[in-house]
């Protein structure tokens, strides 16, 4: 079913039978819809409805919560030890580096 003309987040709905069972294709309009299901009866309720630019940028935030305070670093010729000393006194935690890190750190 083309779902488009109905203004909702829908542009289409597939209903195929496999074998003893149904499967069901909702293709969204954009990545910006919010969902909900719920089945009752023997009635599966999907519920699908377009999201805010607020509610995305809430969406971004879970997916990685950050609430540490930012640091920017901009560097030319510093020691790794320098950097790692920076670094381990901004988080005040202590920093363990491998000769690998090192080694990385140094190259980039």
């Amino acid at each position: 079913m083309d779902v488009l003309d109905f203004a909702t987040p829908v542009s289409m709905i597939e209903a195929k039978r496999i074998g003893t069972k149904v499967k069901v294709l909702i293709t969204p309009v954009d990545s910006q819809f919010g969902y909900s299901t719920f089945q009752s009866d023997g009635l599966l309720t999907v519920e699908i409805r377009a999201i805010t630019t607020a509610e995305e940028e809430e969406k971004r935030k879970n997916k990685f919560p950050y609430s540490g305070e930012r640091l920017s670093l901009n560097f030319q010729d510093i020691e790794i030890r320098s950097v790692l000393q920076i670094l381990a006194d901004f988080t005040e935690l202590n920093t363990v580096a491998s000769m690998l890190l090192v080694g990385i750190l140094h190259c980039v």
